[in-house]
């Protein structure tokens, strides 16, 4: 190992880019402290950006506090991932001495950087809370934004005032992360102030109060929160539905059952979201019968409202939703159906599978059947391994591998040569996962493949490095 390092470090000087950057990363996963000088060095001087980045990196994972003036510096690289990687860095090391310069990352041109110091700040913890608070009174408003959104991931109830202050700002994202940042924080000093803000004139900040009222859960925002359910905006309606339902209260309980039957179906519908959250058993009946009586946008949010319940005797009538017209029910029946995990389901859930025209249907299908692990969905994954569009076999991959029946193994070998990255990926994964001696002789084979991707994802997979690449529902589902 000795001989390694003292090796890589004389390739930090390599002719090549290439060679130079992928020495720094090596001696970033080695980790020696010996390397920490001469990375310092290529992280300062070097040309490529490459290099420059890599070095940040490798710096942030060694973890020594001599790299901190040197990635600060990194901050005001030309090239907007080096600063990426110095911001990451900083957090990583944790050194107070970063707090002030990533509180001006907070404004830099890219945002994946500010979100990257904002990250950081998180990292770094207590030192950083009074010049966020400071912060909050800087004249940019991309320093202001970030420093309530570091404040609320930080939770320091020192930060209350300030920020139901900000409240105020005259920046609407401001507001906007100041009335999340309450939320997170969870005091109950925020009340009368997130009340204020449900009637801010702008919908985002009007949304994130319902949505930080509701995680404090102080029953005195029940009333102000029933009014938000005829906000003129569905996304508004939709975080007071929510909140009302977290409260597990029965007034609360009340309110969202009376707004359920509202001639308004915008109201109707963020009322089922509701009465989902609510985790009480008695409302399942009623969401049943809104299932068969209710017509279009309403029976979207009553069947995945089902589904958060996680009742079986929901699963019959989400079962007669697998053939509805509208594609939105279907996908979000079977979404509920493996969320409630009844293997009653797993018949009508092959049939979609194989046979429902939609392809986020199908994904979805995979999905269910993999959540609920029943061999007879085998042949059917098998196939839609083979023949299915790409999101279909990713997801076909991965529920294989949570079924483990041995008969997916030679379809599974076949896919670690699919074009898709993410197939191959989940399918070496699957092939650890039923963890037959056959399937592990595969993965050992494939080091050796022809193609660097299949040696690749079987190395990370024998290693246990490799985690199954699955579509999450933010694809499909509104971010309620």
């Amino acid at each position: 190992m000795e001989e390694d390092v003292e090796a890589l470090i004389d390739l930090l000087k390599d002719e090549d880019g290439d060679v130079r950057g992928d020495a720094a990363r090596k001696l970033g996963e080695i980790g020696d402290e010996r390397a920490v000088e001469p990375l310092i060095r290529v992280l300062l001087e070097d040309e490529g950006e490459y290099v420059r980045w890599s070095a940040a990196e490798a710096l942030g994972r060694i973890g020594d506090k001599r790299a901190v003036p040197a990635l600060i510096k990194a901050l005001e690289d030309e090239d907007y991932y080096v600063r990426l990687k110095a911001a990451c860095a900083l957090g990583d090391i944790g050194d107070s001495r970063a707090v002030g310069p990533l509180i001006k990352a907070l404004k830099d041109p890219n945002i994946d950087v500010q979100c990257e110091a904002l990250d950081s700040l998180g990292k770094i913890g207590e030192p950083a809370v009074e010049p966020l608070l400071k912060a909050l009174k800087d004249d940019n408003e991309l320093v202001r934004e970030g420093a309530a959104a570091a404040l609320g991931g930080l939770g320091d109830k020192r930060a209350v005032g300030p920020l139901t202050q900000a409240l105020g700002d005259e920046s609407y994202d401001v507001r906007c992360a100041a009335a999340q940042a309450l939320g997170d924080i969870g005091d109950s000093r925020a009340l009368e102030p997130l009340t204020k803000a449900l009637k801010d004139s702008e919908v985002g900040v009007r949304m994130r109060a319902a949505k930080s009222l509701g995680k404090i859960g102080d029953k005195k925002a029940i009333k102000p929160l029933s009014r938000a359910l005829r906000d003129e905006d569905w996304s508004v309606r939709s975080s007071a539905a929510e909140a009302l339902g977290r409260m597990k209260d029965d007034k609360a309980l009340e309110i969202l059952i009376q707004a359920s039957r509202d001639t308004n179906p915008g109201i109707r519908m963020e009322a089922m979201y509701g009465l989902g959250c609510t985790g009480d058993k008695k409302v399942v009946k009623l969401l049943i019968e809104a299932l068969r009586n209710e017509k279009g946008i309403v029976r979207w949010n009553v069947v995945e409202a089902l589904g958060r319940m996680g009742d079986a005797k929901a699963v019959d009538p989400l079962i007669r939703a697998l053939g509805d017209a509208d594609r939105e029910v279907r996908w979000r029946a079977v979404e509920a159906l493996g969320e409630i995990g009844d293997k009653r389901a797993v018949g009508s859930l092959i049939c979609v599978l194989k046979e429902d025209k939609d392809m986020h249907v199908r994904h979805w299908a995979a999905w269910a059947l993999g959540e609920l692990r029943d061999k007879r969905a085998t042949e059917a994954l098998i196939q839609a391994l083979k023949k299915g569009d790409w999101e279909v076999r990713r997801v076909a991959a991965w529920a294989l591998g949570n079924i483990r029946d041995r008969k997916a193994v030679d379809p599974l070998i076949q896919a670690l040569r699919d074009d898709d990255r993410d197939v191959r990926s989940n399918a070496a994964w699957a092939l650890r996962e039923i963890g037959s001696k056959e399937a592990i002789a595969v993965l050992r084979k494939a080091l050796e493949d022809e193609n660097i991707d299949v040696q690749k994802v079987a190395k990370e997979a024998l290693e246990g490095r490799i985690a199954p690449m699955i579509t999450t529902k933010r694809l499909f589902l509104w971010d309620h």
